[in-house]
């Protein structure tokens, strides 16, 4: 592992300022690790061009970070590790399967680029849970190494997805008890003026079955209009926060479109026909009398 700085493509100084995305930006700002290898990692896949053919000075570039930076096949790029500029020609771009933890890196040079240049050694290494004690002695016995233990660091994440989890389902919870106590007012608001109009329109000729249909139409369209707003909303907000805030490829999810839309209307249609059922228990006469 070689740590330097992106300082130029093709002759031409890479700058914050010429780029729009924040996570490119985050690239050119700080430090920047790149490494070598003679034959392609075993989780990584070439997408474009060739992995090392009988030239010196070829780089091969995780195709997601050349796409972001704006590197093409052909281009050279420039770096400055341990005040030495070094350069090199992209000759292949990679997929890389970063989930692996395995190690793995945006740049990947040709072992003639870094020969002569100061370097760090990285690996990584399953350890099941009875050897855990192996950790502290190799320690103890090469105290130059570093140990990172990735497993503490997942139990983190972990600990704290689960609590963002718990979080946002008891938002969900309040929110949906809000929503049916406003529903449920607004029908109790609305609960006389609709007794009056039933019984108007089953005095004219109107059947109870009719009045059904018609209180069962009106909220159905209420719940899809919600489901619709509340699905757009929803995929609106996850859009931002997932290209905008935390930089990461957004996912348009069908699913989300189908339990708003239909949740919506079966949930408000439902809730509505169900909050009415006495315009159609009470004879239109009583309510009339009572106006």
């Amino acid at each position: 592992m070689l740590v330097g700085r992106f300082i130029a493509i093709n002759d031409q100084p890479v700058l914050a300022k010429n780029y729009t995305s924040n996570r490119a930006k985050r690239f050119v700002a700080r430090s920047f690790t790149l490494s070598s290898a003679e034959i392609l990692p075993k989780d990584n896949s070439i997408v474009a061009g060739k992995f090392w053919n009988s030239e010196p000075g070829q780089l091969s570039i995780e195709a997601g970070f050349a796409k972001e930076m704006g590197i093409n096949l052909g281009d050279t790029l420039h770096f400055r590790i341990a005040g030495q500029d070094v350069s090199a020609k992209v000759t292949s771009l990679r997929s890389v399967q970063w989930e692996s933890f395995n190690v793995n890196f945006f740049v990947l040079a040709s072992p003639d680029v870094v020969q002569d240049l100061p370097k760090t050694y990285i690996t990584s290494f399953y350890l099941a849970n009875p050897a855990n004690n192996l950790i502290p002695s190799l320690v103890r016995e090469f105290p130059s190494i570093t140990v990172i233990n990735v497993e503490a660091l997942l139990a983190q994440v972990r600990q704290i997805i689960t609590r963002a989890s718990l979080a946002i389902q008891y938002i969900f919870l309040f929110t949906l008890l809000a929503g049916v106590m406003v529903l449920y007012a607004a029908i109790s608001a609305s609960h006389e003026e609709r007794l009056y109009e039933g019984a108007i329109l089953r005095t004219l000729g109107a059947t109870r079955r009719q009045v059904l249909l018609s209180l069962i139409a009106e909220f159905t369209t209420l719940g899809l209009l919600a489901g619709v707003l509340a699905a757009s909303a929803a995929s609106g907000i996850g859009y931002v926060l997932a290209v905008q805030i935390f930089d990461l490829p957004y996912h348009f999810n069908g699913w989300l479109w189908i339990i708003g839309v239909l949740g919506g209307a079966l949930g408000v249609g439902l809730a509505g026909v169900l909050g009415t059922r006495s315009l159609l228990q009470r004879p239109p006469l009583e309510t009339l009398r009572k106006v």
